[in-house]
């Protein structure tokens, strides 16, 4: 079949429905009345998840339709995966043919920052009007279901391995949680002693541009972007985050997180978090179920960024379960640590490989051949 194509404009071959945000005393959190976005704060991998609710819906999305984000970020592309009420920060665009709809939402999503040369002012605040996003030019090849079910079968596996990562989560800390509970042992020790925790540098200061990543929270957060900052510095193994390394962010945003990507730069705010008298899958488990309560007292540093001390990791205690006990216990949990490893490490190569292809395949640089084959 010929890859030739005319060029299309937006307008010609989908539907374009503007957000419209209700009055926000209709607007809730406990689930009353239809699933409701603002923007893309609750954008996913490839579908949002639902927080907000409205009982006065006024704009709507239905299942399958593109959700477009027209306010800073502008252009982030999710696909609504129930009917859904929208505002201002986004658009829903819905094909006029079903089969373009998977192909519309990859072009869409490729092209990236080149949403603000079609923006208000060209500046990353920007908003996207209805009349700019109409007329936004796109490469629409013959074979484009092809090129959408080819990446719907990436993300569908990216998806699966996401999935397999939040279950291998779950058995380790039920692993974990178990143990605890049948220990005998009723000493306890603090956070700081079951763990070496080695905070990073002010590594993104004076930055060459080139080398490794050097990761902020924003990295552990959202990901690798045009905004991440590259560091050629040669730091030491203990601010280096290696595949399958422990970071814990203690200011702002707390999270604790598993690094599956190349060895990086670890920036100041993030420790690293080692073995100390615990393996360091134990040591994930309790920073997992102590983050609650520390992200409440970052929470309550009202006057600066919210943050933990080493006192609060210190005041922290976990189980002294003894070394006997997490032998036996490492026998479930490591073969589950190490393979979790591996699906992290799957999911950054498909996704290496998918953002590579994306931008190349829906312009028309490479094509798909009869035979399947990029």
């Amino acid at each position: 079949m010929s890859n030739l194509s005319a060029e299309r404009i937006l307008s010609e071959v989908a539907e374009i429905i503007a957000g419209t945000s209700p009055a926000g005393a209709t607007i809730n959190e406990v689930g009353v009345g239809m699933p409701f976005f603002q923007g893309s704060a609750e954008f996913g991998f490839r579908n949002p998840t639902i927080e907000r609710f409205t009982t006065s819906p006024v704009k709507l999305a239905s299942p399958g339709d593109i959700l477009l984000s027209v306010r800073a970020p502008v252009g982030k592309v999710n696909i609504a995966n129930h009917e859904c009420a929208i505002g201002r920060g986004l658009m829903a665009v819905r094909t006029k043919s079903p089969k373009d709809q998977l192909y519309l939402s990859y072009l869409l999503e490729s092209l990236g920052t080149a949403w603000e040369a079609h923006s208000n002012d060209g500046t990353m605040f920007a908003n996207l009007s209805k009349n700019a996003l109409a007329s936004v030019p796109l490469y629409w090849p013959e074979n484009r279901e092809q090129i959408g079910n080819t990446f719907h079968t990436i993300d569908r596996r990216i998806e699966n391995c996401q999935s397999l990562l939040e279950t291998t989560s779950s058995l380790i800390s039920a692993y974990c949680q178990s143990a605890i509970s049948n220990s005998q042992s009723e000493t306890e020790i603090s956070l700081s002693k079951a763990a070496k925790l080695v905070n990073g540098g002010a590594f993104t200061k004076n930055a060459s541009g080139v080398g490794k990543i050097v990761i902020r929270i924003k990295e552990l957060n959202s990901g690798v972007s045009e905004s991440t900052v590259y560091n050629d510095i040669v730091v030491p193994d203990s601010k280096t985050a290696f595949p399958g390394d422990v970071l814990f962010a203690w200011s702002g945003s707390l999270g604790i997180y598993r690094w599956f990507k190349d060895e990086a730069i670890i920036n100041q705010h993030i420790f690293k978090v080692l073995p100390g008298v615990q393996p360091v899958w134990l040591c994930w488990f309790h920073i997992s179920q102590a983050l609650e309560d520390f992200q409440d007292i970052a929470a309550g540093k009202a006057t600066t960024m919210g943050h933990i001390t080493k006192d609060h990791l210190e005041r922290s205690k976990v189980a002294d379960l003894g070394d006997d006990v997490i032998r036996m216990l490492a026998k479930d949990v490591e073969p589950l640590w190490e393979y979790q490893l591996q699906i992290g490490r799957e999911i950054e190569k498909l996704l290496e490989m998918r953002n590579f292809i994306l931008p190349k395949l829906i312009s028309g640089e490479i094509q798909i051949l009869g035979n399947g084959q990029v």
